[in-house]
């Protein structure tokens, strides 16, 4: 089942299982936390839309984490919408469908722009590596080939 914009209820789920993951390095709770970030119909990448020649270009809002760039991306608009108030820039939460933000990120690390992506940036992130994305998405979406 998709989980499009889940409740304050469903995100408790992110933190629960990040934190498990994340300090108790617990395999079975990042396999699970991975599965359902590959559920989601969207995620939230954070940044702007800069109208471009051809068209629209996002450019991200990236931190520094040991020293690579990494994309702000959320696992739901409430809580990227809260982010964002918190952002001193003019950034925004860009809603993309599962594969278009895929694609964003997989443009973003050619362009040399960022390397990683930080989900849900505050009490309980996880991050990946752009270049690990596609595997991610082939073992934690039922069904998905390339």
């Amino acid at each position: 089942m998709a989980h499009p914009d889940p409740g304050a209820n469903d995100a408790d789920i992110y933190d629960t299982l990040s934190r498990k993951a994340n300090t108790a390095n617990d395999a079975h709770a990042m396999a699970k936390l991975w599965d359902l970030v590959f559920e989601l119909d969207a995620w939230f990448l954070i940044g702007r839309d800069h109208p471009a020649d051809d068209g629209s270009e996002f450019v991200p809002l990236t931190s520094d984490v040991d020293g690579e760039r990494f994309v702000a991306a959320f696992t739901d608009g409430a809580r990227a919408e809260a982010f964002v108030a918190e952002q001193p820039d003019q950034s925004e939460a860009i809603e993309l469908p599962l594969l278009e933000a895929v694609e964003v990120l997989a443009d973003l690390c050619l362009a040399g722009v960022a390397t990683g992506v930080l989900f849900n940036d505050g009490q309980a992130p996880f991050l990946a590596q752009i270049s690990d994305i596609p595997d991610l998405l082939m073992m934690h979406t039922p069904g998905y080939s390339n």
